[in-house]
């Protein structure tokens, strides 16, 4: 529309303005609708049609290439055996496929369209034409594929990243890295000193959350990753073509692919939010666990060759949270009760792969120098024995609290009701021994003795191994592996209130925030005796406006640095925060989580900067917070009320807006990002360029993001 000159009286009013203007913002829609499809026809048309044309059109894929026809070839086999009409059924499969194929080749090789849409007509009727039967076991058959083929390019991606990573691991002519990035900075003027400082004081949060997008079992997420495994050793034998080891794994990749095709492909029932939260933490244990200290050696590394110097110890640039076993917003199977199990199964679970830390750095620290005080022959094993025996007291209480609760079974696994030390030795230490509550830098603190110590008797290479992998665990996961978050809906809390004083339930905005700030600020005493809160609870209506006062009462007596932040959806005004805060106040939380507003809808954020301001005016607010504040910004709500491009634009607008009002009253804003995994729900396959993409300054060494769903095993599932 740029020199298009819009006719009417600019007097009147603009509806006819703004239609024409959507006429020719139409047209022009058109036009470049008609251009993308050109040239994503020559896009397709481009692409390989077979294996053999990938190989050709890139030699370095053969290996996938001949991987995805190992596992195509065995789900055949597969499927001819443990199918009554196996035979036919593969016919079927293979000829939908190469029909499939015509048609994509009349449709890109400038055919008349007619043709094509005969093509196309042909494949719609013979799909009609088949029983129930036959169109699931097709439907599955070509799920089955895609998700093997998927495994196999996982492998293989992998390991032209890995290869990278060897040839060039400190290379900086890759942007997309941290040698690139750290180049890029000082190319732009940054010292240094001043690099290694900001890197040192980074803080960015990964928030593991449950979400229906994921579709597969866990059992069958299981094993397409064993498939992904066994396709890479066979790739590395690959010349190996008759080798007895080779017919091994080609053996256990046939059985698991029988036992994928014999598997139900759906869950029969729903996850509870326990076993949700299980599956989370499985992605720390098996994949995180190991690549978070080996990513930040290589950081390490990447410092010490362009900045002089090596990360500081202490610092902590990643570190991971979780919504599983919090998330109560729409579902109320996440109740007081469950927030307990979850927070006592990911304390056992942390204790217990903690101390197998712990038993590899005895075997490691036999060395009889130490930096410290200490009357024992071996020094180092003495320090982690006292630190293993409150690890072993925190399983101990874990398993209390289980018992306590009924949670075992669902929050468990069976390996987990073992614990991994010392040849899974039973749990055995004194009643006296605390747990390890107080925080993860009891423990680090710990370590880090044990560091300094050894470096100062000059054993520096023996500390920069497992026992620096074992701190930077500490910094990362702390002591429950992800601290937990909860979230609640913003009416909720309202009603909440409403219930203790009930008051509130007319009051209006303004009259909520004065009240509220005047009791937060002044009063600081319950509005009833704990029997009379107890009492009001059992006969609320609502169990969900019940669970949000038991959920504060469960807060205020759950182990210190359990909770990282308390999310409010659909917040809408600054009475939405101080409400929370009013609740946590009442139930006498001391280690308060952070309350942190969520903008979501076009209207919340269109109004978040209002909200913000008013927030900020309410008397002795960002004195209590220390004038610091986190606020998340929705993306998948946005986009499903405005459209992408709309969402996307107020999303920003709205950074920016709330940031000149943080500046404003000097508060540190720290903005949480509720992205899924999809484009429609704001996700970004360019994580980098997107990362970019944020609002100038938003962005300041602080930085929290969700993941969701099927992204984090895509994204975790491989270390």
């Amino acid at each position: 529309t740029r020199g298009t000159k819009l006719r009417g009286d600019p007097r009147r009013p603009r509806r006819r303005q703004a239609g024409s203007l959507l006429v020719r913002s139409e047209e022009m829609a058109r036009v470049l609708s008609r251009r993308a499809w050109c040239l994503v026809s020559r896009a397709h048309a481009s692409l390989p049609r077979s294996f053999v044309d990938l190989e050709k059109a890139d030699p370095l894929a053969a290996p996938l290439a001949r991987s995805i026809r190992l596992v195509g070839s065995i789900l055949g086999e597969t499927m001819a055996t443990h199918e009554a009409s196996g035979s036919e059924l593969v016919s079927v499969v293979d000829s939908l496929r190469g029909k499939t194929r015509a048609w994509r080749e009349l449709r890109d090789s400038g055919a008349s369209p007619e043709a094509a849409g005969e093509a196309l007509k042909a494949i719609g009727e013979e799909v009609s034409s088949m029983s129930s039967r036959r169109l699931r076991d097709v439907a599955r058959a070509f799920a089955h594929f895609l998700a093997l083929a998927n495994a196999a390019e996982q492998e293989y991606r992998v390991r032209r990243l890995e290869e990278m990573r060897g040839a060039a691991a400190l290379d900086a002519r890759k942007l997309d890295s941290c040698a690139g990035t750290i180049a890029k900075i000082l190319e732009e003027g940054a010292s240094k000193e001043a690099a290694l400082a900001t890197l040192a004081k980074q803080h960015v949060e990964i928030v593991l959350t449950a979400h229906p997008t994921e579709v597969h079992r866990r059992t069958l997420l299981t094993k397409h990753r064993r498939v992904t495994e066994l396709v890479g050793a066979l790739d590395a034998r690959a010349e190996d073509a008759e080798g007895y080891e080779r017919e091994e794994l080609e053996r256990e990749l046939r059985g698991v692919v029988h036992s994928l095709w014999g598997s139900d492909d759906l869950r029969r029932s729903k996850p509870t939010p326990q076993k949700e939260a299980r599956g989370g933490l499985a992605f720390v244990e098996t994949s995180l666990w190991d690549a978070v200290p080996a990513f930040l050696r290589r950081l390490d590394a990447v410092c010490a060759a362009q900045l002089g110097a090596s990360l500081p110890l202490e610092a902590r640039p990643v570190r991971f949270a979780s919504w599983m076993g919090g998330d109560r917003d729409g579902n109320p199977n996440v109740t007081a009760s469950v927030t307990r199990q979850v927070v006592a199964a990911q304390r056992r679970k942390g204790a217990a792969m903690y101390l197998v830390c712990l038993d590899a750095l005895r075997l490691d620290l036999s060395v009889r120098e130490a930096g410290f005080e200490t009357s024992a022959d071996e020094p180092y094993k003495a320090l982690l024995e006292e630190a293993a025996s409150r690890l072993r007291a925190t399983v101990r209480w874990a398993d209390a609290e289980l018992a306590a609760t009924g949670g075992a079974s669902e929050t468990l696994s069976p390996k987990d009701h073992g614990v991994a030390y010392r040849d899974e030795a039973p749990v055995e230490v004194g009643e006296d021994v605390e747990p390890l509550f107080d925080s993860s830098e009891f423990l680090e603190q710990y370590l880090i003795k044990a560091y300094d110590s050894l470096v100062a008797n000059g054993y520096q290479s023996l500390a920069d191994g497992r026992l620096k992998d074992t701190i930077r665990r500490v910094g990362a996961f702390g002591l429950s592996l992800a601290t937990l978050d909860v979230r609640q809906e913003s009416t909720r809390h309202a009603n909440a209130v409403a219930a203790l004083y009930p008051a509130y339930a007319t009051m209006s905005n303004e009259e909520r925030v004065a009240w509220l700030s005047a009791e937060l600020n002044e009063v600081r005493r319950p509005l009833m005796h704990r029997a009379d809160r107890e009492r009001v609870v059992r006969e609320l209506a609502d169990p969900v406006d019940a669970d949000v006062l038991n959920c504060c009462d469960y807060l205020a007596t759950a182990p210190p640095g359990s909770f990282g932040a308390y999310v409010i959806s659909q917040a809408t005004s600054a009475a939405d925060v101080l409400a929370v805060e009013f609740l946590l106040a009442q139930a006498g939380v001391a280690d308060k989580p952070r309350v942190v507003p969520l903008f979501e809808t076009l209207d919340d954020l269109t109004n978040a900067p209002a909200s913000l301001r008013e927030l900020f005016e309410a008397p002795g607010y960002l004195d209590r917070v220390g004038h610091v504040q986190e606020i998340m910004v929705g993306y998948s709500d946005s986009a499903k009320d405005a459209g992408r491009l709309a969402a996307l634009w107020a999303q920003y607008n709205a950074q920016e807006k709330m940031l000149r009002v943080g500046a404003e009253f000097g508060v540190e804003l720290t903005f949480f990002h509720g992205k899924g995994g999809t484009v429609g729900r704001g996700g970004n396959p360019q994580t980098y360029a997107a990362i970019l993409a944020h609002p100038p300054h938003t962005v300041q060494s602080r930085f929290r993001v969700t993941e969701q769903g099927e992204a984090i095993a895509f994204n975790f599932g491989e270390p």
